[in-house]
């Protein structure tokens, strides 16, 4: 077995520890803001005088009055008391705006500089399973959480956790004196809030597991349905009604996940207001009746509710601020299961062994996808000799696509090898194998972003050499007629000035694209679908030229497209069913003639009155 289907079959999530998990994102923290740590030592102390000052000053005044001191004497007491609050009032507000404003750094370089580079550098074959796109549905419900979310909140909550922690030891011994039965009590109260918080904080991740599924469906709905191109589609073929009710779907089973949810976390607020109510009756009552049997003094009560409210709160903010951290960990183990998938990258083969025009064999080929019974392949064979035109024709679904998808080790054989120049192509490393190829495939991919930089892929590019590309491709009088050439951006609807290519400049576009890469293997995988038959034969000769002293894989439909080959390969249910030049094809009068005359009398007379014909063929 695959050690990639090994992995797909334990999909159960790796548990980190709380403290893996904080020491984890603490130094994302580190990295995008080293003064964090120094931050900390600051807000720390001033939090803990923030408080100790705004119990002491009504102690000051009403022990002032209860010792008749003069005003002078007391407003001398009261200023520098009320200064040192001032300045830990202003630290600290300035340190929670000052964080916030972090949390977006910290988020933000996690999911370009982590996440992103995960999703690039994953095999594809694993990209595409189910399992793991639930996982990436996870993650990104986790990323889109707004300013109130455990992730945003991390920096405050690590100050102020450290805050309450050191604050209760520092005011812990005054508690003690007047009665340890206080600070059991709120020690108990505390604890059973923490106690359910670790049940809701494990309810919420499996709840997250269970809920992406429809989460994912719905997104992907959004996503569809905010694409001007697909807007034609709905319009004309009135999918609103059909695609609002697929929505409302799939979000009516997500928003009963995320009631459960709430619904715990209501419980989490109605225990701690619970054990906060039991907690503050029993330190009035027991104060009260201190003071009514004049065992303390009316400022001393005053300073000691004040004291006892704050280490009470503090406990409390240390409860609260864990379970937070214990959900932070539960986010962070969906990220780091996901960036934790292995890579089968252990190829050390230097490309520099394979010559132009590579030879390629697959031996033995037998393929299923992930989680399908149905084998694409069984002991496949075929070798293409290193410089050939090749063509590989066939109905939807007889393998075409899915062979050149192993061949450039998107997808990896369940039995079988594939030879380049008699390498295995295991032996290589992915990412220098990926620079073997030069494939168009059928789907159009324009980002927003220059004609320039489309063609390399790069902000950084070879100028000449893209040049060169343009000019081969056919591109050349189109880019010199825009009033910004090649720096032109692409897609109309991201900016002022952008513009959007008809379906043959999309075409000429991406032969630029492979023409500047100039890779060792051509690989068109049905590029010109969209296309009409007298495009489509223009764009073939571009290809024709650009396939000279390499070996070149052209993937079509259209037969007649494919008579440039110097081999033709008809293929059905994952076998080669036919082999030769188109003559040599059309003289079997087999298969390939047939589906070749049906399609020359499609395009002669128009295809109507044949359409019911051609249906039963293809």
């Amino acid at each position: 077995m695959k050690r990639c289907d090994i992995y797909m079959k334990n999909t159960q999530i790796k548990k980190h520890s709380v403290l893996s998990n904080v020491i984890f994102y603490f130094k994302i923290w580190i990295k995008v803001y080293p003064r964090f740590i120094p931050l900390i030592l600051l807000a720390v102390p001033s939090g803990i005088a923030l408080v100790y000052t705004e119990i002491t000053i009504p102690k000051l005044i009403i022990h002032g009055i209860e010792v008749k001191m003069s005003i002078e004497s007391v407003l001398k007491s009261l200023f520098g008391v009320s200064f040192c609050m001032i300045i830990a009032n202003v630290f600290s507000t300035y340190t929670d705006l000052h964080l916030m404003a972090k949390s977006v750094l910290a988020k933000s370089y996690l999911n370009s500089d982590i996440i992103f580079k995960k999703i690039f550098s994953l095999n594809y074959q694993k990209l595409i399973n189910p399992k793991v796109q639930n996982k990436i549905s996870e993650i990104k419900e986790i990323m889109s959480q707004g300013d109130r979310g455990v992730m945003n909140q991390f920096g405050n909550n690590i100050i102020l956790f450290l805050t309450s922690f050191f604050g209760i030891i520092f005011f812990a011994v005054d508690i003690a004196k007047i009665d340890a039965v206080l600070l059991i009590l709120i020690i108990v109260t505390g604890c059973i809030n923490f106690l359910y918080g670790i049940y809701a904080n494990r309810y919420e991740s499996k709840n997250m597991e269970l809920r992406s599924v429809d989460a994912k469906k719905s997104d992907y709905i959004t996503a569809s349905s905010q694409k001007y191109e697909f807007l034609k589609d709905i319009k004309i073929y009135k999918m609103e009604k059909w695609l609002t009710e697929s929505f409302d779907v799939y979000r009516k089973k997500w928003s009963k996940y995320i009631l459960k949810s709430e619904n715990v976390k209501f419980g989490a607020v109605f225990i701690n207001a619970l054990m906060v109510f039991i907690r503050d009756i029993f330190i009035y009552i027991y104060l009260i009746n201190e003071l009514l049997n004049k065992q303390i003094k009316v400022s001393y009560f005053v300073f000691m509710i004040g004291l006892v409210m704050a280490f009470s709160n503090w406990f409390n903010n240390i409860i609260t601020q864990f379970n937070d951290m214990i959900l932070t960990s539960v986010q962070i183990n969906h990220i780091r299961d996901f960036i934790d998938i292995e890579e089968e990258n252990t190829g050390i083969r230097n490309l520099l062994e394979i010559e132009d025009k590579p030879e390629i064999e697959f031996k033995s080929i037998s393929y299923k996808y992930p989680q399908s019974e149905r084998w694409i392949f069984r002991n496949f064979n075929l070798k293409i000799l290193g410089g050939e035109k090749l063509a590989l024709v066939g109905v939807n679904g007889s393998g075409k696509t899915t062979l050149m998808l192993l061949l450039m080790g998107f997808l990896e054989p369940n039995e079988g090898k594939i030879f380049i120049n008699g390498h295995n192509s295991r032996e290589f490393n992915k990412s220098d194998y990926y620079q073997l190829f030069s494939p168009v495939f059928q789907d159009i991919n324009i980002f927003p972003e220059s004609i320039y930089s489309n063609i390399t892929g790069s902000l950084e590019y070879d100028k000449k050499k893209a040049d060169n590309a343009i000019l081969e491709s056919g591109m050349s009088k189109f880019v010199n007629s825009l009033p910004h050439k090649e720096d032109t951006f692409l897609v109309k609807t991201s900016r002022e000035g952008a513009i959007d290519l008809s379906g043959g400049q999309n075409q000429s576009m991406l032969l630029a694209r492979a023409l500047y890469k100039n890779a060792k293997i051509n690989i068109l995988d049905e590029p010109t679908a969209a296309l009409d038959a007298i495009a489509e034969s223009k764009v073939y000769k571009k290809y024709n030229k650009m396939s000279e002293n390499k070996t070149s894989v052209f993937i079509s439909h259209r037969l007649a497209s494919t008579k440039f080959c110097n081999r033709i390969i008809l293929m059905e249910d994952g076998k080669i069913l036919e082999e030769g030049t188109h003559t040599d094809l059309l003289n079997k009068n087999g298969r390939y003639k047939e589906m070749f005359d049906v399609q020359s009398r499609y395009y002669k007379d128009g295809g109507v009155e044949r359409e019911e014909q051609d249906s039963e063929i293809f």
